[in-house]
């Protein structure tokens, strides 16, 4: 069909409105489709990439609130872009401007954003301006937005600007005024600009307020901004602190930031520390991220040996999402057999939730039946659980063995609950007769709890399974 666009204004107006950066409205003095597509692109003057603001239109704010359909042109504009990054960053500075020139009048335009993407960029940007040069009125109009995450950010935006100048009344007026999402997001920001100028201070106030989510909140932020100014002062406040869940939010945000940068610097102060298990654990989680080779000889020297397999097993599963071939021969080579056991499950589990058949070929190739047993169970389970669609195919493919039984036992297990009588099916088809046997009862007797008829009208069509149960079905 053959849509000629100058009888069709709408469409060409948004045509155009995407290729120039703005939008118009059509005269209503009755002048031709043509005449007005020239007389308004005429007057056109906002070039491809320009951000849509008062002054862009040739006009000052207070001029442009003379009209509200041409104060919000260059908005429909800018919304009209399906490029969301670029539309959404647009919308910040667009935000931002109206904050340093006009708020009142720019948050207007709020109601006229749909999107809660753009919503948020639009109005964060525009109220961290505002409440740099007027706080209040801008912690005023966050209280007009319906409660959600919008508010939250915005709430927070307001605060973060605000605290710059002036840190512990925002986070005290935030304490004090806030509840839920909103109060959690404004003390971050409070807490995260006070932490910039005055660390300790920020913590003092923090540790007032241990008692409730206030300080929990506000030390994480500290705590992040302290590792990376000074990540030994910081660790050494949150160890002198009280045992408590004060202290161990403390403690394990300032680990988390310190071993992200520097994992080594990190650990050695962590094993000078008493009772630094869970931080061991953390550091080693990070650390396998970046190096895990590193991760793996250090976690050996841990002369804690709870400390020391905690922080293998988590090193290797980390390695074994990169690599786990090489996490496999590392923890071959480098293990002892008490060791190796619960290193190989984790490989194993992250393995085969991304390259299942991979890890049942290295598992199936294992020299001794029970490690090859274990192996081949633990692929399954985490196949099972990740794609039980693939595993089904794979199981129909196998000749009849351990690896078809396992299989099989798994996916009677998954379908239990949904599906006992394919679940039953599924059992019946193993090949070893104890596993069979087990898998048959566990499956039968949660389903006779559940729905008694329906499992006991599906015994009465086997009558020789009757056998395999204690008591029979009602």
């Amino acid at each position: 069909m053959n849509i000629s666009l100058i009888r069709h204004p709408a469409t060409l107006t948004a045509l155009l409105a995407l290729a120039g950066g703005a939008v118009w409205w059509w005269s209503d003095t009755g002048e031709s489709g043509e005449k007005a597509v020239h007389s308004a692109a005429s007057s056109l003057r906002i070039t491809q990439g320009s951000v849509p603001t008062p002054e862009s239109t040739g006009m000052t704010p207070r001029a442009a609130n003379s009209g509200a359909a041409i104060q919000s042109g260059p908005l429909m504009a800018l919304l009209a872009d399906f490029d969301a990054t670029k539309r959404q960053r647009r919308l910040q500075e667009m935000g931002a401007e109206w904050g340093r020139t006009q708020p009142e009048k720019g948050w207007a335009l709020l109601s006229q954003i749909t999107g809660l993407a753009d919503r948020e960029a639009f109005a964060t940007a525009l109220l961290a301006e505002w409440a740099k040069s007027q706080p209040q009125q801008a912690l005023s109009a966050c209280a007009g937005i319906a409660a959600g995450e919008l508010r939250a950010m915005a709430y927070a935006a307001a605060v973060g600007s605000w605290a710059e100048s002036a840190p512990q009344e925002a986070a005290d007026w935030s304490a004090r005024h806030l509840t839920g999402s909103a109060r959690r997001a404004a003390i971050a920001k409070a807490a995260s600009a006070w932490a910039r100028t005055a660390p300790e201070d920020a913590a003092a106030w923090a540790l007032k307020k241990a008692g409730n989510s206030a300080g929990l909140t506000a030390i994480e932020e500290v705590m992040t901004f302290w590792a990376n100014s000074d990540p030994k002062a910081g660790a050494a406040w949150a160890a002198s602190q009280p045992r408590g869940s004060f202290r161990d939010t403390a403690l394990e945000s300032v680990v988390r930031e310190w071993a992200g940068q520097f994992p080594q610097e990190a650990a050695a102060w962590a094993a000078e520390q008493p009772d630094s298990t869970h931080l061991t654990s953390q550091i080693a989680g990070l650390w396998a991220q970046s190096d895990p080779q590193a991760a793996s000889a250090w976690s050996l020297t841990l002369k804690d040996p709870v400390a020391r397999q905690q922080a293998t097993d988590l090193i290797t599963s980390a390695w074994a999402a990169a690599d786990p071939a090489g996490a496999m021969k590392w923890v071959e080579s480098s293990l002892s057999a008490e060791q190796k056991a619960s290193a190989v499950s984790g490989i194993l589990q992250t393995w085969a939730s991304d390259d299942p058949e991979s890890a049942m070929a290295w598992a199936q190739k294992l020299g001794t039946d029970g490690e090859r047993s274990a192996a081949i169970s633990t692929a399954i389970q985490a196949w099972s659980a990740a794609a039980p669609e693939t595993l089904t195919i794979w199981v129909n493919d196998q000749k009849p063995g351990l690896a078809r039984d396992l299989g099989l036992e798994n996916l009677a297990t998954a379908w239990a609950d949904e599906n006992p009588t394919t679940a039953l099916n599924a059992a019946l088809a193993i090949q070893n007769p104890e596993r069979a046997r087990s898998s048959v009862i566990s499956i039968f007797e949660a389903w006779q709890a559940r729905a008694p008829q329906a499992a006991a009208g599906w015994l009465n069509t086997r009558p020789q399974l009757r056998s395999l149960f204690a008591t029979e079905a009602p």
